[in-house]
């Protein structure tokens, strides 16, 4: 047996010439013809995705109503021994509120991740705010490719930023991001590390559906999502396509008084 969650049609042709009798994956775009069970999808818009794949179990009678679904993101003992290491260098004391921000977090979408970035100058704003109120240390993180947004929010803030884009390892981060008591990000994969390591977060969501691509469950009392309110355009992502829209309607209508008010909101519970 094999699940297949490519989405396409390659690996279930060849699982298939192997000799792979029971072959379960989603059938988009007509793309699952050599599945033997499959769930018809035109994208993920319904439901949250984390539902979409369990269709698949339900697929193989499994009863999934039976478990508490809930992403899991594990650490090593080394990893958590390296970050207390990164934590000691930047002199983080214990007790002190450490606030994570992830500016960038659109790789998946190659050179139209601007599409789904709050801007710099809000990241840069809303930094100094929680610095202000809670005499907070605030940590930007970032892969290389992104060092250069974070190096903007750096420079267009007041106070001082822990800025450690393109300094840490995928272990390095998910160590560092156990310290953190909020976690404030664009919508993408560091919000589901930070989710699965059971962080608080407030993420940011311009063209995506958070009711599909957000924190999950949805209803954690940990995470807020913050959308967009007056763009009736929004969500335009669905069947994994965008629009290129260079008005970003649906981000100008979220202000740092919003993505602050949430932040508080998480941090008071």
């Amino acid at each position: 047996m094999s699940i297949d969650l490519s989405l396409g049609y390659q690996y279930s042709m060849f699982l298939k010439l192997l000799g792979v009798k029971k072959r379960l994956g989603f059938n988009y775009r007509e793309r699952g013809v050599f599945l033997t069970d499959k769930i018809d999808i035109d994208g993920f818009h319904d439901k949250h995705v984390v539902e979409y794949y369990l269709d698949l179990a339900r697929l193989l009678g499994i009863d999934t109503a039976a478990y508490k679904i809930k992403p899991r993101v594990y650490i090593s003992e080394s990893e958590k021994a390296r970050s207390a290491g990164l934590l000691k260098n930047i002199d983080i004391q214990d007790g002190e509120l450490v606030i994570g921000m992830v500016p960038g977090c659109g790789a998946s979408w190659g050179i139209d991740a601007k599409y789904r970035r709050w801007d710099r100058k809000n990241f840069a704003a809303l930094a100094d705010s929680l610095i202000s109120k809670y005499n907070a240390k605030v940590i930007l993180f970032g892969d290389a490719k992104e060092m250069d947004i974070c190096g903007d929010v750096e420079g267009m803030m007041k106070s001082k930023v822990i800025n450690y884009s393109g300094k840490t390892t995928i272990g390095d981060f998910i160590g560092l991001l156990t310290r953190c008591g909020l976690v404030i990000t664009n919508d993408g994969g560091p919000l589901h590390m930070a989710v699965g390591l059971g962080v608080k977060t407030v993420s940011i969501f311009g063209p995506v559906d958070g009711a599909v691509y957000g924190p999950y469950p949805a209803n954690g009392v940990h995470h807020i999502v913050v959308a967009g309110k007056k763009a009736a355009c929004r969500p335009c992502y669905r069947g994994f396509k965008y629009a290129k829209c260079e008005e970003r309607t649906c981000f100008d209508s979220i202000t740092v008084e919003d993505v602050l008010k949430a932040s508080e909101e998480i941090l008071s519970r």
